[in-house]
Order: structure tokens, then C-alpha cells, then sequence
């Protein structure tokens, strides 16, 4: 190759250098925008991809008359069961979820409370394909066995080998380690610190409502031949063999009536690395990830390339006219068609390439930022190079070609002569080419603008709406079990606080996940069943939170209230009650409960589920010296102009009077509530800044193609400007043209925003209404946007001598 060529294309980004620094700018901004796109799918696809075939968790959907839930959690003795009767099911095992367990070191100088706790079968590690560090497969055969996470050895016995050595558990049991495992909740929908073998602890399989309870995770190998959406259809059998029996002894109805009345129990099988991406079920281990947001992120990435390669190619094919006297030059000196496409094709290359290693070096240099932004922890070894390289080799080959052959094809099929003359017409196809190319630009940019204004709507719309309870100024105490009979006692001191105006202890809490079960409306048939959350709570439940009681009675500290309950708005709307005070319900566990009062209806749990029926039963606090399980959680709402801090130290100080283990663990609850939506803020986050970078990109494009717009009707303008033209006119006359294609692409842009926004909407039971008012911004915006990036150009040329501006060549 001839070395001119080099030095021609040097010579011409030294003497262009706009031009090189915009397309350096957008290329390299695109190319890392889309590794660090790239690096989060491949993370989220990555879940759970480690396992062997045909892994599956076993789900369970069922059906109410007035509605359905899907359940992570299924019955404890399902998988083995399956195991017997089935040949297709080669493998089982199950996970039991634990928590505020108190673990300590053998040598007592560590002591935690720890709540990512699973009980599992001896074949857990060998089904699930758990990473070993240290240990054996079968380290969960014997009893008072567990595995731990290398976190957690650390975490407990420093850079001391873990193995063999032994952690007390809840003051009283001693567990060995028998292995210590990867950090295996980084790629897992799982989520545990501990695993404890299985046949540690009391389980009673035997029990006649075992199959009625959902509380276990369930997992199973099938056989490679077997299609697990067809072998679904054989659960039936279970359903009327193992779950028919006790439906039929606590209704006194057969499975089938049972099934006639439009309930419905329906197990399913999930593909293990399917679930974080898929699976949204109540009762999941932990949240999951959004399968919408991968795909989301892909078309981003893809945008924001599509830009950058369009702002590229506008740019050489408009600059290649203003070379049209070069290429006429060495033509005349012979050189031939392949000549100047390699010369072309050479300066898109270089340009590509050298945008391609910046892209690399900012993706490198940023990656902490973008884990930060993102809440992960990205790694670059994540990236299969394998794959990704080539891809973006390719893609660099295909802008070059696009951008470099187009101008020389273009200007090499002119007639010397002209070319020297200066007699090149741009033609119709290179103005309808740059022209399409222009107004995808805008529509990808105006779509972006939209979503940017949407998902930011949605997202403070979750965050700030109004529940129902009072969330501000409450103070969650966690863990409060460990107080056990001193429950009371602490309880009634933390009142006397300065600051403090009351106080509740509950199992749950709202905003958390409130346990699920079912109930029935005596006097209505028994088949009749009917969902609900339910909370057990002290006296002072109602007024701590500041629920509303529209009809009856709150709980009465005077009165014995330990069968009674209180019920939601929406609990009384599907039972169907028009006078539900003294009616009696029956719960999932046999025994019936007298309704006193109605709340008002508020949102116990988040915002990704429709309010449901709710009970709420008292819990006897008079009597904790009889009692074998404690609340889990004390509440304390603080008064108006309270000292926080002064508050708090109070409270460490009590807490340390009575539990000398362990520090006191609080949250407030608003900051918690928030935490419901944090995959939702991410995305958010992710979504404005990768939006703003494409619109950026985009208009430095714009104002890079303006300026030679300006550059081409130098001579004009001063033509105009003699003949007596304002400045509004000229301005008018550089900018009339975007503004056109502009509102082509607003025309195009906006329903497709709207059919995809309202998808992307439609998944959340509470949601804002993209209004009118969106469009408009949008095109407000890149109108505004247009004009700014145009307008300098636009009165620099208007202002110039038009004497001087007639003299241009």
C-alpha cells in the first residue's frame, strides 16, 4: 500500500480536526457505553448458568373464586415424593429457609445473628452444583453439619482453616464445619450464608397438613428425554392423591368440589437459570432480576451505536464533497477507483480503531463508577472476549465500510473536469440518504427523552406514594426475639424515652413480606376460600402506624382480644359483607377468629402487588412468661421534632441493660420502603445516564453537520444578506431543514415510545398514565436541543461580511 495514503490521511485529520474529535468522541463514548451495557447482560444472563441439565424448581400456582397467587414456596415433602412416584424425576432435594439465628465461634469471641440461614437436604451441594472450596460433597450426611460461605469463615474464624472446626448455635447446639463453600449468592437467585444439614432439625413430615403448607423450596432433576411443560401435566395425580385428603378432612369437601368452587392447586416446574430473570412468585429468596430491563439495556446499547455510526457516516459523506477538488487532483495524477476507496476506507478505519482502544481505556477506567451506579460487581473476566472482540471488530469493519466506500464510490464516478470546476451536485440520493439516516437519529433521541421522563415518573411515583400508614417517623427495631421474657419490660421503658411517643411489636411489618394464608367466612361455603396477608401484632399495632379504623373497634388494651381480629376494606369486598363487625372467619390453621373492626385499606406490601385481604390479629403480650416465640420486630414512632440521634443513643442504651450480645439493629422505616425499589432506581439511573450520552452524541453529530450545512451555504447567506435579509430569516434558512426532519421523527418516534413505555408500565399494578404532556416535552426538548446546537452556527454565518461571504469559493 502506498505510503501516501498514510500521510494524506494524516494531513487531513490534522487539518479537519472537528471533525476527527467529534466522531473520536461519539465512536469511543458509543463503544464503551455498550461494553459496559454488554458486561450487565452478560451478568444477568449469567445466573444459575452453572448447574447441571435439566435443574428445575418446583412452583406452585393457585386459584382462588376471586383471584390467583403463584408461590417460590411449595409443600416440604413434595420433590421426594415426586422422586418415588415418578421415574422421570432422577433427583430431589428441598431448602428451608432460617432465620435470627444466633452463631457463635468456639471460642465465644464472635457472636452474630445471622438470617440467610437454609436447612437442605445431604444432596444439595451435589444437585445444585454448589462451588466447594474446602471440604466434601457429602459434608451434610450427618446431623449438626453445615457449610458456610468463605465470607463467612472469614467473617468468623479470620484466615484460620474453617474446616472441622465448630460454630454454637442459638447458645445450645454445636454444628462442625464440613465445608466452606464460593460466595455462591453473587450469580444465584439463592441467597444464604449458612447451610445446615437437614436432619438437624425436627421436622415433622408426618403431619397431616404438611401438604397443605408452603414453606420449602423444592428442586429436582428430570431425565434428559423428559419435557418438563408436558410432565407437568402429571402433577394432578399429586394434587388429588396427597393434597385431596387433607382439603377433604378440614372442609369436608372432595378435591373435586374443592376444584368445581374455582379453586385450584397447579405445581409447575421452572428451569433453574431461568428464575432471576423470569420469576417474580411470592415468598422468592430474595429479588429477583427483570428479563424486560436485559432487553432494555440491549436496544439501548444498540441506539446509542446506531448514533454514534450515524453521526460517523453523515459526516464523510457530507465532508467528502468539500474534498471533491482533492479527489479530482489525484485523478488527474491517476489515481484509480481502488486507490481512493482504500484512502477513504483507511481514514474510517483509523478513526474507527483508535475510537474503538479509547472506548476500551474509558470502559476500564469507569467500571468502578458504573458498579456503583448499578449496584453490582462487575468484573472485566465477565466478558467472554471470545465473543464480544470479534463482535466489535466487526462492527468497526462495518462502519468503516459503510462510512469510507460511500464518499469514494461517490466522488471517484465524477467527470474530472467538473470536479475541477467545481461542478458537483450533491444528488438527490446522498440528500434522501442523510436525510433518513438524520431522522433516525432524532427519533432514537426524542424516544430516549420520552422513556428518560417515563421511568422517572414511574420511579418517584413508587417511592412517593401515599400508603395508607405513616412511615416517616418510625424506627424498626430487628431481632427483638433475642429479648425473650424481658419483651415487655424493654418495651414499656422504651416509652418513658424523650422523643418517643409509642411503641408496637409485631411478627411483621408492612412494606416487608407479610406471610400469606387463607381463610373462610363461616356461614358461607366452605370451598368458599379467600387469600390474605397476615400480621400479628400487640394492642398498639394500629395507632403506631396510624391506620384507620372505618367501622368497629380498634383492639382494646382492657378488653381480651386474642380471638379477635381486624380485617381490611378489600377482605370485606370480596367476602362480599355488608355489615362484617361480629362475623366469624375461619383460618388455614382450623381456628376461628371474631372480626372487630374494619381498616382502612393501605399498602402492606409493596407496590408490585395489589392491595390484598388482610387480617390482623392481636399476639398476647400479657403472658410472654407462657410463651415460646417472641416478636420479631418492635416499632417506635417518634414524635414530630424529636432528636434522632438522642433517640437512638437512648435506645442503644436500653437495649444494652437487657441484651449484652449483640448491638441493637434499627432502621427507619421510610429508608427501608425505599429499598423495595431499588432494582426500579437503578434502572432508572442507568436508563438517564446511557439516555443522556446518546443525546449528547447526537448533538455533537448535529452541531459537527451544521457547520458544514453553514460552511455550504456561506455564499448564499451573504447573497441574501445584500438583497436585504435579517438575521431571523438567515438563522430561519439554516435551521428550517432539521426542524422539518425533526418533526418527521417526533411523528415516528412517539408511538412507538407509547407502545413500548405502556408495556414496560402494564407490569406494575400501580403506574402512572403516559399523558399528552410527555410528547409534548419531548418535542419541546429536542426542538430546543436542535436549535442550540444549530443556532451558533447558524448566527456566525449570518454575521459575517457578506462581501467576504460572496468572495468564498
Amino acid at each position: 500500500m502506498n505510503s501516501s495514503i498514510f500521510n494524506i490521511a494524516i494531513r487531513f485529520f490534522k487539518k479537519d480536526r472537528l471533525f476527527t474529535l467529534i466522531n473520536l468522541f461519539g465512536l469511543s463514548t458509543a463503544i464503551s457505553c455498550v461494553y459496559f451495557i454488554a458486561l450487565f447482560v452478560t451478568d444477568e444472563m449469567s445466573y444459575d448458568n452453572y448447574h447441571k441439565d435439566n435443574i428445575y424448581r418446583i412452583a406452585l400456582e393457585r386459584h382462588f373464586p376471586n383471584g390467583q397467587r403463584s408461590y417460590a414456596a411449595t409443600p416440604m415433602t413434595l420433590g421426594y415424593t415426586m422422586q418415588l412416584e415418578y421415574p422421570e424425576v432422577e433427583m430431589a432435594s428441598r431448602a428451608f429457609q432460617l432465620q435470627d439465628f444466633r452463631i457463635e465461634n468456639e471460642t465465644n469471641e464472635k457472636i452474630f445473628i445471622e438470617d440467610e440461614i437454609l436447612a437442605v437436604d445431604s444432596n444439595f451441594l451435589e444437585l445444585l452444583s454448589v462451588p466447594i472450596i474446602a471440604g466434601e460433597i457429602s459434608a451434610l450426611d450427618q446431623p449438626y453439619t453445615l457449610a458456610l460461605t468463605d465470607e463467612m469463615a472469614l467473617k468468623y474464624f479470620g484466615h484460620e482453616p474453617a474446616l472441622g472446626k465448630k460454630l454454637v448455635v442459638n447458645d445450645t447446639i454445636e454444628y462442625t464445619v464440613g465445608a466452606v463453600l464460593d460466595n455462591y449468592n453473587d450469580r444465584s437467585h439463592l441467597e444464604f450464608d449458612f447451610l445446615m444439614s437437614w436432619n438437624s432439625f425436627p421436622f415433622d413430615e408426618n403431619s397431616s397438613t404438611v401438604w397443605v403448607a408452603y414453606n420449602t423450596y423444592n428442586y429436582v432433576q428430570l431425565s434428559e428425554d423428559t419435557g418438563y411443560t408436558n410432565f407437568t401435566d402429571q402433577f394432578q395425580n399429586i394434587v388429588i392423591k396427597y393434597i385431596g385428603p387433607p382439603v377433604e378432612a378440614y372442609l369436608g369437601k372432595t378435591i373435586e368440589e374443592y376444584e368445581a368452587a374455582g379453586n385450584l392447586h397447579k405445581f409447575f416446574f421452572q428451569p433453574i437459570d431461568d428464575i432471576h430473570l423470569t420469576s417474580n412468585l411470592q415468598f422468592e429468596m430474595q429479588p429477583n432480576g427483570d428479563i424486560q430491563y436485559v432487553y432494555l439495556f440491549s436496544i439501548i446499547g444498540m441506539f446509542i451505536m446506531a448514533i454514534a455510526a450515524i453521526n460517523f457516516t453523515n459526516l464523510s459523506t457530507a465532508r467528502s464533497v468539500k474534498r471533491a477538488k482533492e479527489v479530482g487532483i489525484r485523478k488527474t495524477l491517476g489515481s484509480t477507483k481502488k486507490e481512493l476507496f482504500l484512502q477513504f476506507f483507511l481514514e474510517s478505519t483509523a478513526i474507527c480503531t483508535i475510537a474503538g482502544v479509547l472506548g476500551i481505556v474509558i470502559f476500564i477506567f469507569l467500571l468502578p463508577e458504573f458498579n456503583e451506579l448499578a449496584g453490582k460487581n462487575l468484573l472485566l473476566g465477565q466478558l467472554n472476549w471470545f465473543i464480544y472482540g470479534p463482535l466489535f471488530l466487526f462492527v468497526i469493519a462495518v462502519i468503516s465500510i459503510i462510512s469510507g466506500s460511500y464518499p469514494a464510490l461517490f466522488m471517484s464516478s465524477f467527470n474530472v473536469v467538473k470536479i475541477l470546476k467545481g461542478q458537483v451536485t450533491k444528488g438527490k440520493s446522498n440528500h434522501i440518504l442523510r436525510n433518513m439516516l438524520i431522522i433516525t437519529q432524532f427519533a432514537i433521541s426524542i424516544f430516549l427523552i420520552i422513556g428518560t421522563l417515563v421511568v422517572t415518573e414511574q420511579v418517584k411515583f413508587l417511592i412517593g406514594k401515599r400508603l395508607g400508614y405513616d412511615k416517616e417517623q418510625i424506627l424498626t427495631i430487628d431481632n427483638a426475639n433475642q429479648l425473650g421474657t424481658s419483651f415487655q419490660s424493654f418495651k414499656n421503658e422504651l416509652v418513658n424515652i424523650s422523643g418517643i411517643e409509642l411503641v408496637s411489636s409485631s411478627f411483621q411489618i408492612p412494606g416487608r413480606q407479610v406471610i400469606g394464608a387463607t381463610f373462610e367466612a363461616i356461614g358461607r361455603p366452605s370451598t368458599e376460600r379467600h387469600q390474605s396477608g397476615n400480621i400479628l401484632s400487640d394492642k398498639d399495632f394500629v395507632n403506631t402506624f396510624g391506620l384507620e379504623v372505618i367501622q368497629g373497634r380498634n383492639f382494646d388494651i382492657n378488653r381480651n382480644d386474642s380471638l379477635k381480629v381486624l380485617i381490611n376494606e378489600t377482605a370485606v369486598a370480596e367476602v362480599g359483607w355488608e355489615d362484617p363487625i361480629g362475623q366469624r372467619i375461619r383460618q388455614s390453621n382450623g381456628v376461628e377468629m371474631e372480626i372487630i373492626g374494619v381498616i382502612k385499606d393501605f399498602h402492606f406490601s409493596s407496590l408490585h402487588e395489589k392491595i390484598r385481604p388482610l387480617i390482623v390479629q392481636n399476639y398476647d403480650l400479657d403472658n410472654l412468661e407462657n410463651q415460646q416465640i417472641f416478636p420479631s420486630n418492635i416499632s417506635v414512632r417518634l414524635r414530630k421534632n424529636a432528636d434522632v440521634n438522642s433517640v437512638i443513643a437512648g435506645m442503644d442504651n436500653l437495649w444494652d441493660r437487657y441484651v449484652t450480645s449483640e448491638k441493637l439493629s434499627s432502621v427507619f422505616l421510610d429508608d427501608e420502603y425505599k429499598q423495595l425499589y431499588n432494582s426500579e432506581t437503578k434502572f432508572g439511573n442507568i436508563f438517564l445516564v446511557f439516555a443522556v450520552l446518546a443525546i449528547t452524541i447526537a448533538i455533537i453529530g448535529l452541531i459537527g453537520l451544521s457547520s458544514f450545512y453553514a460552511v455550504q451555504k456561506t455564499r448564499e447567506i451573504g447573497i441574501r444578506k445584500v438583497l436585504g435579509a435579517s438575521l431571523n430569516n438567515l438563522i430561519y434558512i439554516m435551521t428550517k431543514d432539521f426542524i422539518k426532519l425533526l418533526i418527521v421523527a417526533n411523528l415516528i418516534s412517539w408511538p412507538i415510545a407509547y407502545f413500548v413505555l405502556n408495556s414496560w408500565l402494564s407490569n406494575y399494578p400501580y403506574d402512572i398514565t403516559i399523558t399528552f404532556e410527555f410528547f409534548l416535552i419531548a418535542g419541546a426538548a429536542s426542538i430546543i436541543l436542535v436549535l442550540l446546537a444549530t443556532g451558533y452556527q447558524s448566527i456566525k454565518s449570518a454575521l459575517v461580511n457578506p462581501v467576504k461571504s460572496i468572495r468564498t469559493e
